[in-house]
């Protein structure tokens, strides 16, 4: 006769406990869905001179330069566009993008554009979120109402108004893919 503490215990969690050796692993085998930034030979595969950040993700920007460099460039095209600059003082509205990881930091109005150590803290409206959620966001891979419902990107100020801003910025996301494609980013 079998007694109750002859039984093999019967695992409540079957699921962690059967994948707990992919989580033990720091990184999963090649024949997982998931894969190292890291080649077999150890060494960076698509983004060599990228770094890795705490989380061994590969992390697109490597320095405020780079990323003030290609986001500038996008604004840039914004600040030439008559038609941006129209709506903007129709809606009396200035935004203040500060982006992490690398840090930077962007101000833009109808009647003017700052980049990095000169940006006015006063704006309508203030953007935070790291610079590879606006390299997605800008690509469309991320739409804005989910990156503000996740909190990939924060907002001061009213969110209505952001989401008034998103039809303004139109001609940013469509030119945005190939200012990414000549700086080398992945698109």
């Amino acid at each position: 006769m079998v007694g109750p503490t002859d039984r093999a215990p019967v695992n409540p969690f079957p699921i962690i406990s059967r994948n707990f050796s992919l989580l033990s692993r720091p990184w999963p085998d090649a024949g997982d869905s998931l894969s190292s930034p890291t080649g077999a030979q150890g060494r960076l595969r698509d983004h060599d001179r990228r770094r890795l950040d705490g989380r061994n993700n590969v992390a697109l920007f490597i320095s405020p330069q780079e990323a003030e460099n290609i986001f500038g460039n996008l604004f840039g095209f914004l600040r030439d566009d008559p038609v941006f600059r129209d709506r903007l003082r129709r809606q009396d509205m200035s935004i203040r993008l500060i982006q992490t990881d690398p840090d930077c930091c962007f101000f833009i109005s109808a009647d003017e554009f700052h980049i990095g150590e000169g940006v006015p803290e006063q704006a309508t409206v203030t953007i935070r979120m790291s610079c590879d959620v606006a390299h997605s966001l800008w690509l469309g891979k991320l739409l804005v109402p989910t990156a503000i419902a996740t909190r990939k990107v924060r907002i001061q100020g009213k969110v209505s108004r952001v989401l008034d801003l998103v039809p303004i910025l139109r001609p940013a996301f469509d030119d945005y893919p190939e200012v990414a494609r000549t700086a080398g980013l992945p698109v």
